[in-house]
């Protein structure tokens, strides 16, 4: 069934699929968002690296539609996701989080798993994640400042009062990274509450990353085991790929995000899924290294006073 609101169309949860509602009393949600640009990348690797390793019998899987092509749509139906159109008026990046808090209002969720999806790709069973109880959202806080990225998100100079101060304070303490958040699917609409007040930047990429950082370090949150969100420019140390697949010295990374503001800046070259993608950018990965051992060096300093 298909409900129609301004913003979005929310699909109720999907129906139980072989087994009995006893024996699994909650749905959970496993959600991205995108557009044509990365349309075909979610389909063939975020998507198909789901299917392929998550247990799904309480799971449903959902894609926000910022404006895939036809044929992008058919693929993502056919491969079992849900494709919700939603509206593009702001930066997706900010959008999604509008548009889960109405879809998570309108279907019920016990817990929701929100990833990226044009830089993202599941590499064993994320599903447990999602049927331990949560309280609060899980995430992933980044190891090491960028202090000369936060200065240009939201907007860089053009940014309201407030972001600009989140600029400062996020080029000197680590932020929260954006690309996986689990949680209860009531606590999404708070994480869209502070986003709400500025309008003015969310058409802007980093909106999002400054605005709920600050909302998570303020309020509490649970801190996910960062081989849920394994960016390898930031724990670039004892990264092997084989056959495509990415272990780090903990073995089979579970997800892999090849996170970056530009292409430039990924660790990875042809990601995603299967064995003909995953190159190490050596260079980038060298430069990664010194860059974590000097941040690191400062940091000792500074807490020996």
């Amino acid at each position: 069934m298909i409900i129609k609101s301004q913003n979005v169309a929310c699909y109720k949860a999907k129906p139980d699929r072989g087994f009995t509602v006893s024996e699994y009393p909650h749905r959970h949600l496993i959600l991205t968002a995108g557009d044509a640009k990365v349309g075909n990348f979610i389909a063939d690797h975020w998507l198909r690296s789901i299917n392929a390793t998550c247990d799904l019998r309480d799971i449903d899987v959902a894609v926000l539609d910022y404006g895939f092509s036809d044929r992008q749509r058919a693929r993502l139906t056919d491969a079992g996701a849900m494709n919700i159109a939603c509206k593009k008026d702001m930066h997706i990046v900010s959008a999604r989080f509008r548009d889960a808090a109405e879809l998570l209002a309108r279907n019920h969720y016990t817990n929701v798993l929100m990833t990226d999806g044009g830089d993202l790709i599941v590499q064993s069973d994320i599903s447990p994640l999602l049927r331990q109880p949560r309280e609060r959202i899980s995430a992933c806080r980044e190891p090491l400042v960028f202090p000369f990225l936060a200065k240009y998100w939201a907007g860089g100079k053009q940014a309201g009062p407030h972001l600009r101060e989140l600029q400062r304070r996020f080029s000197a303490e680590p932020m929260i990274n954006m690309g996986v958040l689990v949680g209860p699917g009531s606590s999404f609409s708070a994480i869209w509450s502070c986003l709400r007040p500025h309008d003015d930047s969310r058409t802007h990429f980093g909106t999002d990353q400054l605005a709920i950082s600050e909302y998570l370090l303020d309020n509490g949150y649970d801190q996910l085991d960062p081989r849920y969100n394994f960016i390898p420019t930031q724990r670039p140390f004892g990264i092997r790929v084989s056959r495509g697949r990415v272990f780090d010295p903990q073995g089979l990374v579970p997800v892999v995000h090849n996170a970056g503001t530009i292409n430039l800046g990924r660790g990875f070259a042809l990601f995603g899924l299967g064995p003909r993608h995953n190159f190490r950018k050596w260079v980038l990965l060298f430069l990664a290294k010194r860059y974590n051992l000097s941040y690191a060096k400062r940091q000792q300093r500074a807490d020996m006073g």
